[in-house]
C-alpha cells in the first residue's frame, strides 16, 4: 500500500493514551480487546464471513492503519477489500487450534501495529450444533462499547443474508469526523473550562501522591482476576437504595471503593480512576473507535458523614467530572508535573473502578453466548469492571489485579470486606460511616474475650521479686524488656536490679520502692 495516497490524521486523546501505554508496556496483552461469540445452532460459515466483511467496510475505524511520519504516530484510513476469514474446526485433526484454550492464548498475541491491520477474526465450529467467532481488536481503534456495536452488526448482517434480505444499512458515521471534532474542541473556549475545572480539582496533590512507594511503569503487569456475583435479594436492595437516593448504580459501587480505601487506609483525600464513553450525541454512540475517556475522581471523606448524604453527595460530584470528561487526563498529568514541579508524577490513582451496562445478543431472537476475555495484564494495581447484565438481572464484577500487588489471599479478603460493605450500606444508610466495621462479631469476641484476656495463674504467696529470681534461673538468656530497639535479657535485668537494691539500700531507700524504681530505670 502506498502510504503517499491516503490522508493522514492526528491520534485523538483517546488514541494517543492507548499508543502510550503500547510504548510503556510492549508486548503484552494489555491493549488488546478480545471477545468470543458461541452460537449454539448451525451456521453458515461462508455467510458469517461475509457479516464480518460488511462491518469492516461500512465500519472505517477497523480500516485504521498507523504510521511513522518524522517519529510522530499517525493514522490513516485503508481501502477496503475484502477478507477470507480463518475457519478453525475443532474436530479437524489438521486445525491449528483444538480448544476454547488454545484459541484464547492465540487472541492474547500482540499484532503487528505499524502499517498493519489492527484486528483478528477466527470463524470457528465446536460441533454441528455450536459455532461462533472470535474477534481481537486494538484498543486504538475500537473501545468497549465498539466491540459491543460491532458484535450486534455482524449478527443483524447474518440475519438479513440468511433470510435473502437486503442488509440493515447500519448507521455508522466516520470516525473521522469525531477526529476533527476534536481538533474544534483544543480550540474552543469548552476546552478550557474543561481544563480549569481539573486543574483547580488538583490544585493541590493528596499526601499519598507526593510519595511514590514504586514505579508503576517498571512493574510487571501480570495480573489475575477474581469474580464476583451479584443478584437475587442483594441486587434488589442495592437497586431500592439507589432509587431511594436517586443515585445510579456506578454510584453505588464507587462509594464502596472509596469507603473501603477509607477504612484500609486512614485516608480522607481519596482518587480512583474511572473511565466514561466520552459518547455526547447519538452520532458518536454510534460511531465504532476509541472515544473512552479516563477522569480522576477526587473525593473527600468525612467519618461523621451519614452513608445516604456520602452518597447523594458522590452522585453530585460524579456528574460535575462527566461534564468535563473530554479533558485528556495525559494533558491534566503534564501540567501538574509543570506547575507543581513533581517530575516523578506518574498517575493520580492506582485504583480504578467502570461500570458497563451490558444488553443481551441474539440470532434469529435465540440468545447467544458473549465471553469478554480476560487480558492477563494490567496498567493500575486494581481495575474493579462492573458489568450489569440487562435482561438477566445480576452483575459479574471482575476484580483484576497486578500480581506484584496483591496476592490472591488479599484479593478474596477485599472481595468478603466488599460485600460486607454493600450489606451493612443497603441496611444502614442512615448511620454514619465511622460505624462501618470489617469485623465480625464472632471476630469482636475473640478480641474481647481471648485477646484482652490477660488474667493469668501465679503463687500467691510470693513477692514480685522472688517470682523474677526463679524466672531469671528458668531462662536467662530470653528477652525480658524491649524499648525501641533495644532489649534486656533476663538476667541483664536481674544483675542491674542486684546493682541498685544495693545502691537504694546504702541510701535508705525501702523494698516497697524498689520495683517501681526498677521499672523507670528498664
Amino acid at each position: 500500500m502506498s502510504l503517499g495516497e491516503y490522508q493522514s490524521y492526528p491520534l485523538t486523546d483517546a488514541q494517543q493514551r492507548i499508543w502510550n501505554t503500547e510504548i510503556l508496556y510492549p508486548n503484552t496483552a494489555l491493549c488488546l480487546l478480545s471477545g468470543i461469540i458461541k452460537i449454539k445452532t448451525r451456521i453458515n460459515k461462508d455467510l458469517l464471513e461475509k457479516s464480518i466483511n460488511n462491518v469492516i467496510k461500512t465500519n472505517d475505524a477497523l480500516r485504521i492503519r498507523l504510521i511513522k511520519i518524522e517519529n510522530e504516530t499517525k493514522q490513516l484510513i485503508a481501502d477496503y477489500k475484502y477478507r477470507n476469514i480463518d475457519f478453525i474446526d475443532f474436530d479437524d485433526p489438521n486445525s491449528r487450534f483444538k480448544s476454547f484454550d488454545q484459541l484464547k492464548a492465540y487472541n492474547l498475541e500482540p499484532l503487528e501495529l505499524i502499517n498493519s491491520e489492527l484486528f483478528d477474526f477466527l470463524i470457528f465450529k465446536v460441533s454441528d450444533n455450536e459455532y461462533g467467532y472470535t474477534a481481537k481488536i486494538h484498543h486504538v481503534i475500537s473501545d468497549g462499547v465498539s466491540m459491543e456495536n460491532l458484535f450486534e452488526q455482524i449478527l443483524d448482517n447474518y440475519e438479513h443474508l440468511e433470510q435473502k434480505t437486503a442488509i440493515k444499512e447500519h448507521h455508522t458515521p466516520s470516525y473521522i469526523d469525531y477526529i476533527h471534532d476534536e481538533i474544534e474542541y483544543k480550540e474552543s473556549e469548552r476546552y478550557e473550562i474543561d481544563q480549569n475545572y481539573w486543574l483547580e480539582t488538583f490544585r493541590h496533590l493528596p499526601e499519598n501522591l507526593k510519595t511514590n512507594l514504586y514505579n508503576p511503569l517498571t512493574t510487571s503487569t501480570a495480573s489475575n482476576r477474581k469474580t464476583l456475583i451479584i443478584d437475587g435479594e442483594t441486587l434488589r436492595s442495592i437497586k431500592n437504595l439507589c432509587k431511594e437516593s436517586r443515585v445510579n448504580l456506578f454510584t453505588f459501587f464507587q462509594a464502596i471503593l472509596y469507603i473501603y480505601i477509607n477504612k484500609t487506609t486512614n485516608s480522607q483525600d481519596i482518587v480512583i480512576g474511572t473511565n466514561y464513553s466520552n459518547r455526547v450525541t447519538k452520532r458518536e454512540k454510534n460511531t465504532i473507535g476509541m472515544f473512552t475517556s479516563t477522569v480522576a475522581s477526587r473525593m473527600l471523606l468525612d467519618s461523621d458523614e451519614t452513608i445516604i448524604s456520602f452518597l447523594k453527595r458522590l452522585f453530585i460530584q460524579t456528574s460535575k467530572n462527566m461534564r468535563h470528561q473530554r479533558y485528556p487526563y495525559n494533558e491534566l498529568i503534564q501540567e501538574i508535573r509543570q506547575k507543581q514541579n513533581i517530575t516523578n508524577l506518574h498517575r493520580l490513582f492506582g485504583i480504578a473502578m467502570e461500570y458497563r451496562p451490558f444488553k443481551t445478543f441474539e440470532l434469529n431472537g435465540q440468545k447467544v453466548d458473549f465471553e469478554d476475555q480476560f487480558c492477563g495484564d494490567e496498567a493500575n494495581d486494581l481495575t474493579i469492571h462492573i458489568v450489569e447484565k440487562l435482561e438477566e438481572d445480576h452483575l459479574i464484577i471482575n476484580f483484576d489485579y497486578r500480581k506484584y500487588i496483591f496476592n490472591d489471599d488479599e484479593m478474596e479478603t477485599l472481595i468478603k470486606r466488599f460485600r460486607k460493605i454493600i450489606k451493612y450500606i443497603t441496611e444502614h444508610q442512615n448511620e454514619e460511616i465511622k460505624s462501618i466495621s470489617f469485623i465480625s462479631k464472632d471476630e469482636q469476641n475473640v478480641i474481647i474475650e481471648k485477646f484482652n484476656n490477660t488474667r493469668t495463674n501465679y503463687p500467691r504467696n510470693q513477692v514480685i521479686q522472688e517470682l523474677f529470681e526463679e524466672q531469671v534461673k528458668h531462662t536467662p538468656d530470653q528477652i525480658a524488656v524491649v524499648c525501641d530497639d533495644k532489649y534486656q535479657t533476663y538476667k541483664e535485668l536481674n544483675k542491674k536490679a542486684n546493682q541498685l537494691a544495693r545502691t537504694l539500700e546504702a541510701e535508705g531507700v525501702g523494698p516497697d520502692h524498689l520495683v517501681g524504681i526498677m521499672a523507670e530505670s528498664s
